[in-house]
């Protein structure tokens, strides 16, 4: 169809946008293109068959020149009329209707000299430039003080400095592929999101994120990445959250990893074929040094799997720390244990002459290394006797040296840790209130400890060299034993009962050490006498004791505990729980591993959140008012922890207080309690640091367990405990190890997170207005809150045509 000379149209032959017909014929079309006014139009010839029409949009910028051809004007289009539009220009007290074949648009071609403009005698009013000058100002000003980390600025948290410190140490590397060690509570995943949030903003049209995480996490996951990091519309497109296991084919080339609880994956390195494989399959995903990987484990066992460590540190550089080589990579563990004691040596507030002495150590240790002999070289002047020990200088080359011992010796540059005793996290946390006991009486429960006593004993005499074997089986019988006498008599019955198939309420190395430990003469007869004893018990006893002691809880108005996180290891007894909660406090009361119970968190007047062992890890539990109750107390203090954990995180100020329900002749739950409290101080202070430990020192206590009893156990932990005990010395060694790990602030970056901290709370009124005055105001975009009237989150929208209250969006 023949068009009039001079009509707007487009041509799907480029993507020049907007021109007008200069000639046309069947064949071919010919069209000016317009750049701006006293600049030669571009042409271009086109098929004929690819020119369409084109309707100016409301708003969109067009050019007259009506007179002489020099004098320009500028104005708005707003609506088509007849063969022309009706256009706005500035300081018209009624629009103008213009002919179509009069009116120009600019192109998408860039304006190659704006100064044309100024000749062409078109300028704004002040009105624009003074608000669009302000903006810009802004934008800069934030961009300045964040030193280009928006994502620290745009995510929905509050700037702590020990997670600012993570953050840029991570983004201001050119090979982000780091393994994030803080302690539970700390804040990985903050840290992890600003920068996935980062690499999101640097990329907008060209990134990929894939988080592995294990599967009672992914909802977790989801909400933090959509409430906290603005996320969410991009899940399921661009960003996927998906189970530890998952088939990691269907997701194709990404350009970042995330893998929470990366400590798990590390132990399918030894595990069985298919988590082997899976394990292989991530390896190859990320070979690349150009794709992003963090890894997220509190727990990156160092010390106590030399296998798994290794196999973490091999998917960050897999050239450097090859699978397999274990005797190399013991070798490297006893130089990071050397280098950690001269660092600790080596602080700038030590004396002249002991640094000296320590800077000796330190050259003597690594003679090959030139860098540090000069840095040594230029430092021994300013440590001479009589010199000023405040002199900046010195401090300054002390520091230099550190980093670069920190730098260039310590097992791997990319792990960083926090601990909650590094002076930058101290009060962010509630910290630990200590252990109530809830005793009460039941003589059933003395009857069947007097039982599992004659067990033990009879098994000690016929342990022969499997004292451990059978050690351990006893600490499974007595925590079975203290969290519910039916899941005891179920534990008996698939020892000596023929049961063969692993009821679910029981982990695999359970079952395992149930069934393997060999059945020693007369066994039978004693578990079947405590099998009968353990049916017998009325477990509302229990029970009741439980819902009176949260009731009166509750009701203390000296208290501010109002709601509770119930513990119980094993499900069927979780089940228990929360019916008989739930009958007390009808539709307040929530199972874990239920539809909708994420809403304890968010909805106060919920009293109980009712857990198995499955929650131990990775949910975030905490919320004001909140206590914790163990139904009943693991064996394994690194279990207790991850409890404790839930609870004492960053962002909470109610100090965590647990309590745990003991029968009150029931030994062995008074003594697991004692071992916990008086060994660990667990239930007062964090032992994250300490999963080496525990796990040798329960090796420890179950063949000692098994010939002495409870008595053992109160021995284990007065040899733990006490200002003098194997914890405090074990945690004092642990603390000059971590010094090569910590966060290192650079020299000239120490002031970073307070200057960024100080301006996002007193700037953010000055940059909210500037950018608001423009895109609001000036360009018409309407304003939408997001999340309520008062979450202070809103977007910016769009708006056409006009009629909702205001003037149309000037774009």
């Amino acid at each position: 169809m023949a068009m009039r000379l001079g009509t707007f149209v487009r041509s799907a032959a480029n993507d020049l946008g907007i021109g007008k017909i200069r000639s046309e014929s069947q064949i071919a079309s010919v069209i000016d293109y317009f750049v701006g006014p006293g600049i030669p139009p571009r042409t271009e010839s086109v098929p004929a068959h690819s020119v369409r029409s084109a309707e100016l949009d409301c708003e969109t910028r067009v050019y007259w020149n009506p007179d002489d051809g020099v004098r320009w004007r500028a104005g708005r289009a707003i609506a088509i009329h007849g063969d022309g539009y009706v256009v706005r220009f500035p300081n018209s007290q009624q629009p103008d209707i213009v002919r179509e074949s009069e009116l120009f648009t600019r192109c998408d071609l860039r304006l190659p000299d704006p100064s044309k403009f100024l000749a062409a005698r078109i300028s704004e009013t002040p009105y624009w430039q003074q608000r669009r000058a302000r903006f810009v100002r802004a934008l800069v000003e934030q961009r300045r003080t964040c030193a280009g980390l928006t994502a620290l600025l745009s995510a929905g948290i509050d700037l702590e400095s020990h997670q600012i410190e993570v953050v840029r140490r991570v983004l201001q590397d050119s090979v982000q592929r780091y393994l994030l060690a803080d302690e539970v509570g700390l804040g990985k995943t903050i840290e992890a999101g600003v920068i996935v949030r980062q690499y999101v903003l640097d990329n907008p049209a060209d990134h990929s994120v894939l988080f592995l995480v294990p599967p009672h996490l992914v909802r977790q996951w989801e909400a933090e990445l959509q409430n906290r990091f603005r996320l969410g519309p991009l899940l399921g497109d661009t960003i996927h959250v998906v189970s530890h296991g998952a088939d990691l084919g269907v997701y194709g080339p990404v350009g970042f990893v995330v893998v929470d609880e990366a400590h798990q994956v590390a132990h399918w390195v030894a595990a069985g074929h298919q988590e082997r494989n899976w394990f292989d399959t991530l390896c190859r995903m990320v070979a690349d040094p150009g794709i992003r990987l963090l890894l997220l484990s509190a727990t990156p066992t160092l010390h106590s799997n030399e296998v798994g460590f290794q196999a973490l540190l091999h998917l960050l550089d897999p050239v450097v720390y090859k699978e397999g080589d274990l005797a190399a990579f013991r070798v490297r563990l006893e130089q990071q244990e050397r280098v950690a004691h001269l660092y600790h040596l080596f602080r700038p507030d030590e004396e002249g002459a002991y640094l000296e002495n320590a800077l000796d150590q330190l050259v003597e240790s690594f003679p090959n290394d030139v860098r540090l002999a000069e840095m040594a070289k230029d430092l021994r002047p300013l440590l001479a006797y009589g010199t000023d020990a405040a002199d900046p200088l010195r401090e300054e080359q002390v520091r230099a040296v550190r980093s670069h011992v920190s730098e260039a010796y310590r097992l791997h540059r990319r792990l960083l840790r926090n601990r909650r005793a590094d002076d930058r996290v101290g009060g962010l946390l509630p910290g630990r209130e200590g252990l109530k006991l809830w005793s009460y009486e039941d003589p059933a429960m003395a009857h069947l400890a007097a039982l599992l006593e004659e067990w033990r004993c009879a098994a000690s005499v016929d342990a022969g060299g499997a004292a451990t074997d059978y050690g351990r089986l006893l600490l499974i019988f007595a925590q079975a034993l203290a969290c519910d006498p039916e899941v005891l008599a179920g534990l008996i019955d698939l020892r000596i009962g023929g049961a063969r198939d692993r009821p679910a309420l029981l982990s695999a190395n359970e079952v395992k050490q149930v069934l393997q430990v060999a059945v020693f003469d007369g066994e039978p007869s004693i578990l079947g006498r405590l099998r009968d004893a353990a049916l017998a018990v009325d477990p509302k006893r229990r029970l009741g004791e439980l819902v009176t002691r949260l009731a009166r809880q509750f009701a203390n108005p000296n208290e501010r505990l109002t709601r509770a996180v119930i513990f119980a290891s094993y499900p069927t007894t979780a089940d228990n729980v929360f019916a008989a909660l739930l009958d007390r406090w009808p539709g307040r009361v929530l199972r874990h591993g239920q539809e909708g119970w994420q809403h304890f968190c968010s909805v106060p007047t919920f009293r109980a959140l009712v857990c198995d062992a499955t929650a131990e890890e990775g949910l975030n539990l905490h919320g004001p008012g909140t206590m914790l109750v163990h139904y009943d107390l693991p064996w394994s203090p690194s279990r207790v922890e991850q409890r404790i954990g839930r609870l004492d995180r960053y962002g909470v100020a109610t100090k965590v207080r647990s309590a745990v329900l003991a029968a009150a002749r029931e030994p062995y739950s008074l003594a697991c309690a004692g071992y916990l409290d008086c060994g660990y101080r667990v239930f007062e202070r964090s032992i994250a640091a300490l999963q080496h430990m525990t796990a040798s020192e329960l090796e420890t206590l179950y063949p000692t367990a098994l010939g002495d009893g409870p008595d053992a156990v109160h021995a284990a932990a007065e040899r733990l405990g006490g200002d003098e005990g194997l914890v405090e010395q074990a945690l004092a060694e642990i603390q000059v190890l971590d010094q090569l790990d910590a966060v290192d602030v650079p020299l000239g970056h120490e002031n970073f997170s307070e200057v960024l901290g100080e301006a996002d709370i007193e700037q953010q009124t000055e940059w909210r207005e500037a950018i608001d005055d423009w895109v609001t105001n000036a360009l018409h975009f309407a304003r939408r809150d997001q999340g309520g009237r008062d979450s202070g989150v809103w977007r910016y929208q769009f708006r056409r045509p006009a009629g909702e209250g205001g003037a149309s969006t000037l774009m």
